[in-house]
């Protein structure tokens, strides 16, 4: 039998728990962030948009200081939004009526809001964006160029 003894120096045993220590911050990090709530109010103007029809700039409806839009549709999960925005995200898991929007801005969540309706067209989307309904008993969203 052979047996290696391995002498751990004080300089090696700091290194190793200053790195503990900082994995251990990176993770908490992680699973915090900007705060993610249902928005009643922009629910209702936006079906009161989808219902009268009309055009409406991204930066109007959504007003704020992002730089991007994620439209996510539900049912979702926190590390699913997350690998589709490329940044961390902190949600429960939602129903499949809901749309989650990831409002960023330089790459790192800005906020997040629920939406308890259906309607917009999931994808990415930048604040010259326009949004147009067609309205009526059938409403269509899209979200293009102005």
């Amino acid at each position: 039998m052979h047996v290696t003894i391995v002498r751990r120096t004080a300089r090696a045993r700091a290194a190793t728990i200053a790195t503990a220590a900082l994995l251990g911050v990176v993770a908490g990090c992680g699973l915090t962030g900007p705060p993610h709530e249902r928005d009643d109010r922009l629910t209702a103007e936006l079906e009161a948009f989808q219902r009268d029809g009309g055009e409406r700039p991204a930066d109007e409806l959504f007003p704020g200081d992002w730089d991007t839009m994620h439209v996510v549709l539900g049912p979702t999960t926190a590390e699913r939004t997350s690998r589709k925005v490329g940044a961390q995200v902190s949600i429960d898991v939602f129903s499949d009526r809901a749309t989650l929007l990831v409002f960023m801005s330089a790459g790192e969540v800005d906020r997040t809001a629920e939406l308890d309706m259906r309607g917009l067209p999931e994808g990415e989307y930048g604040p010259e964006s326009v949004l147009r309904s067609t309205g009526g008993e059938r409403p269509d969203i899209t979200i293009g160029g102005a």
